[in-house]
């Protein structure tokens, strides 16, 4: 659920790739994430990173466009490739599925449910047609320097149509803005019968959220 705003791209093909070995053989499992460019698979950690955490690669790579240009398979050893750990992410996408008796089936999203992670979902009839509809909120604000921040959401409401189907709402319609880390959502009755929405911030406040009519 991070989305597809970010350098990271996954697909069935060339998915991002997690391999987990005991490098350094120092007792301790080193996870090192890795991805395709042009059908060859790189590590993704920079040469500090990967350094940091593996020492014994300073004498291999003494300079950095040495290690820019290694493939992975260039960094370890056939032996330790095969028998490492392998975890493969084939999309990041935030998708809803839905459960068709016992299967289920994807449905994608619009494309502003990937601007940012999403971290917070809540499932309620928002425009009162009786149709449950889903608001979206997040952002990751703490990630290493070679991923960079994943800031981009301002909240997304998806309203759901006649066909089960979502579109985007924009939020100058509706009023819900929340641009923070938000990590939680909630719905609440005013006095009066109003509906409001709470937003729990991450090493922040909670806001209130009025919805415009």
């Amino acid at each position: 659920n991070i989305g597809l705003n970010h350098r990271m791209k996954a697909s069935l093909e060339t998915p991002v790739t997690l391999i987990a070995n005991d490098f350094d053989q120092n007792g301790s499992l080193d996870p090192i994430m890795n991805y395709y460019v042009d059908g060859d698979l790189y590590p993704y950690p920079g040469r500090d990173a990967i350094i940091a955490q593996l020492p014994v690669l300073k004498k291999q790579f003494t300079r950095y466009a040495p290690y820019a240009r290694a493939r992975t398979e260039e960094i370890f050893t056939p032996f330790q490739i095969q028998n490492s750990q392998h975890l493969f992410v084939h999309t990041f996408e935030t998708m809803l599925y839905i459960n068709e008796g016992g299967s289920y089936q994807q449905q994608p999203l619009p494309f502003q449910s990937q601007f940012s992670p999403v971290l917070a979902i809540l499932v309620s009839d928002v425009n009162a047609d009786g149709k449950k509809d889903i608001l979206l909120a997040g952002n990751y604000s703490y990630f290493e320097t070679e991923t960079g921040e994943m800031d981009a959401g301002n909240g997304t409401l998806l309203i759901q149509e006649p066909n089960g189907r979502f579109r985007f709402e924009p939020n100058i319609k509706h009023g819900f803005w929340a641009q923070q880390e938000v990590r939680q959502l909630a719905e609440i009755l005013l006095a009066g019968g109003r509906k409001a929405m709470l937003s729990a911030n991450n090493k922040g406040n909670i806001e209130l959220h009025l919805h415009q009519k």
